[in-house]
């Protein structure tokens, strides 16, 4: 967040929106992952409650074998296309060998990206999340101070994304270590066996249709922008979504353990407190996700400003509130599908996301096209409604319980705070506090209010996770 500007301002507007098309192309190994480290992460948690060590090591091998071949392909395909994909984004002249040489790199990043995942998938099953957090922060910050480096010293757009590149295979070797570490009995090998990939491809196929999803709003969305609008439009865009993804990912990474934990549960054959986590979370997670977007969509035009800049906050202010609400959507949607697909409720997830796919794939370049970068904040906003049904019919069907009581302990209290925020924006008034210093306090001071409130009535309880952390006690359900 704090190079960003940095980065901007080094590499020009058109030339940090082909860096993070470029770049973003490493992200495209959770489209053709086809859902196997996600079908990891279940089969390793499940296993290890079941102290099946064979079944852990021949999932992970099976998943690592599929995509060792898909990757190939993969990033063979990127180089063999490097010329459309380049035209079809719309390239400027002048950036267009530095862009082709960086494609490569790209696609070569792609491959490790993808073996990445799916070690850091088996990782993740194993509930390692003080090793795999560590990594995946102290990766990201010497990354980014690299890049910062390399543009100070007189590099350009190629050091920045062969810097990217090589952080993928660095980080492959982390991972392939770490496993090793942690799970002494694993060796890689390519047993491809066919009841065990059976098992982990019927669950992992309806998971690959929500990788899908979230592959649209991560990535393609910035393909669908650079082929309408150029990449400069694309840095409007991806400048305000990463500060919309960085409280995001804030949330998500925190509540991921809930997805191993539920398919541990189901191992135990014990789906109350599975039941109870859903109950729980969502309240607690609701709580922490609602007032942190609500700050984030009506101090947008001061936020951007102080940190891009007035003339960026001018353009992108409407841009981050739009994509503040519709994370804000979605949030609500996280505890209930991760606890879902612990269960084994994989196929209800993978139908629900065809239909958010199609909205996706309908609304995108039609809204795009037509009302520029704002248009597809609409389709993002537009695409979390089928979320929002799904879990609905998760609370009823899946987990058998009152709709109502859920919407009542987990919702409820933030339906009024959602709307005066959403009007505040739409009308208009988000824009008239300006860029000024006062304007980001009086924000911070309304959602500072809102969090003492939630926390006076029980749905932040922190000084009780606070003292469980302190007294160095295993987390209650409620904590977690």
């Amino acid at each position: 967040m704090v190079a960003t500007p940095y980065f901007v301002f080094k590499l020009s507007a058109e030339g940090y929106g082909v860096y993070a098309l470029l770049t973003g192309l490493l992200g495209y190994y959770g489209l053709l992952d086809f859902g196997l480290g996600q079908g990891v992460t279940k089969y390793v948690a499940e296993f290890s409650a079941a102290n099946d060590q064979g079944a852990v090591n021949r999932s992970i091998n099976a998943a690592l074998s599929v995509q060792s071949v898909v990757g190939l392909i993969g990033s063979a395909l990127f180089i063999l296309l490097a010329e459309q994909v380049l035209r079809l984004l719309k390239i400027p002249e002048n950036l267009l060998a530095v862009s082709r040489v960086g494609l490569y790199v790209s696609a070569c990043g792609f491959f490790f990206t993808m073996i990445a995942g799916t070690l850091n998938a088996a990782l993740t099953g194993l509930q390692l999340f003080n090793i795999t957090g560590k990594v995946s922060v102290v990766m990201n910050i010497v990354l980014t101070c690299a890049i910062a480096l390399a543009l100070a010293l007189g590099g350009g757009l190629l050091a920045a994304i062969v810097l990217t590149g090589v952080s993928a295979v660095f980080l492959f070797g982390v991972y392939a270590r770490l496993l090793r570490v942690h799970h002494p009995g694993f060796r890689f090998a390519f047993d491809f066996d066919r009841r065990e990939f059976g098992s982990l491809g019927s669950f992992s196929g309806y998971m690959f249709l929500s990788k899908i999803s979230n592959v649209f709003s991560q990535y393609i969305v910035r393909f669908v922008v650079s082929a309408f609008l150029g990449p400069a439009a694309v840095t409007l865009f991806v400048v305000p979504a990463k500060l919309v993804s960085a409280v995001g990912g804030l949330l998500s990474n925190g509540s991921w353990v809930l997805f191993p934990f539920a398919s541990e549960m189901q191992g135990r054959n014990d789906p109350g407190r599975a039941r109870s986590i859903f109950e729980s979370g969502s309240k607690y997670f609701a709580a922490m996700a609602v007032p942190m977007f609500l700050f984030i969509m009506v101090a947008a035009r001061p936020l951007l400003s102080l940190w891009m800049g007035e003339e960026f906050a001018r353009q992108g202010w409407e841009i981050l509130a739009l994509l503040a609400f519709s994370a804000l959507l979605g949030s609500l949607t996280t505890v209930p599908n991760l606890v879902s697909m612990g269960l084994g409720y994989a196929r209800v997830v993978g139908l629900f996301s065809v239909l958010t796919i199609g909205m996706y794939v309908v609304l995108l370049p039609i809204l795009t096209g037509s009302y520029g970068p704002l248009g597809t904040c609409w389709a993002m906003v537009s695409a979390t409604i089928p979320g929002l049904f799904l879990v609905l019919y998760e609370t009823k069907k899946l987990l058998r319980l009152s709709i109502g009581r859920y919407l009542r302990n987990a919702l409820a209290l933030h339906l009024v705070p959602i709307a005066a925020a959403l009007v505040f924006v739409l009308s208009g008034w988000s824009a008239a506090i300006g860029s000024s210093v006062f304007g980001l306090l009086g924000s911070i001071g309304v959602v500072g209010l809102y969090v003492l409130f939630l926390m006076t009535c029980g749905y932040l309880p922190v000084e009780h996770w606070l003292k469980e952390i302190a007294n160095g006690d295993q987390l209650s359900e409620s904590a977690l």
